[in-house]
């Protein structure tokens, strides 16, 4: 088995035992071939919900020009603390029991995700991916629109389909459904489902 593989088969193991449930049956290692079932939310359950007061996202501050995404995007965040406060003073708790996952636009049909912890505001930027493109792909027949990312506030678990970072690799585009559980610290990828392909733009 290779080192990569087993990291991530023992990092899931280890975190369903943490919650105290069973984990859905791991493919072979190194490969992308189906699980014995599909995963679903259930599967990775969190043991409370924080219903409290949503902090404020903490972003950083600075040269817009300069700083990363989310935190110089004003399209999304705003310029100051009062925009901060009026885009963000509402939201819910909606992902593993105690994050706000929210998205930006990147342009039609295409958006970054980010995320902040509802108790202190701490931003977590790092998502396995960059850009999420769901479409619609008006060149394909029949046209392909993907769903997107779903998760909930009961669950570690992410799922996200489309189409992933094509501003950087536009002639293999990487189309596919995605797994991911949140350890706590960051997103292990952990089964893949292999969707339609939108052919190229000519």
């Amino acid at each position: 088995m290779a080192t990569g593989a087993k990291a991530v088969i023992v990092g899931v193991m280890g975190l369903c035992a943490a919650f105290g449930q069973q984990p859905p049956p791991m493919p072979p290692p190194g490969s992308s071939a189906s699980l014995q079932q599909t995963p679903t939310f259930k599967d990775y359950p969190v043991q409370q919900v924080y219903t409290g007061k949503v902090a404020l996202p903490k972003f950083r501050k600075g040269n817009f020009e300069t700083l990363p995404f989310p935190d110089g995007d004003l399209r999304c965040i705003g310029t100051d603390d009062g925009e901060h406060a009026l885009f963000f003073a509402n939201k819910k708790v909606n992902f593993a029991g105690k994050y706000v996952i929210d998205a930006c636009t990147c342009g039609s049909g295409c958006h970054y995700l980010f995320m902040w912890d509802a108790q202190t505001g701490k931003m977590f930027r790092t998502f396995p991916f960059g850009t999420v493109e769901i479409g619609p792909y008006l060149n394909a027949k029949p046209v392909i629109e993907y769903s997107g990312e779903h998760y909930k506030v009961d669950s570690t678990l992410l799922i996200v389909e489309g189409c992933f970072d094509t501003d950087s690799h536009p002639k293999s585009r990487d189309c596919a459904r995605y797994y991911y559980n949140w350890t706590g610290q960051g997103f292990v990828r952990f089964y893949k489902q292999r969707t339609r392909v939108p052919p190229p733009i000519r």
